[in-house]
């Protein structure tokens, strides 16, 4: 699905919350050594942390929320 394709389904919240930002996702990715999808860091910089229909959680890496971050993953 495209970018543009994604934003007929759904809009951009209003109080996006815990989004990355380049510096942010090149620290991160260093400390982990994993290089994110770019799809998934627009999502996540455009949508921050949040559910979809009240069913799908998008874990978030930049999360303060210990079980919506990769934290779990460590």
């Amino acid at each position: 699905m495209t970018f543009s394709k994604l934003l007929e389904i759904m809009s951009i919240p209003l109080d996006v919350v815990e989004t990355g930002q380049p510096s942010s996702w090149i620290t991160l990715e260093r400390d982990i050594g994993l290089v994110f999808p770019q799809d998934y860091k627009w999502f996540i910089n455009n949508f921050g942390t949040g559910v979809i229909c009240n069913e799908l959680w998008v874990l978030n890496p930049f999360s303060g929320n210990v079980n919506l971050n990769f934290d779990v993953c460590r």
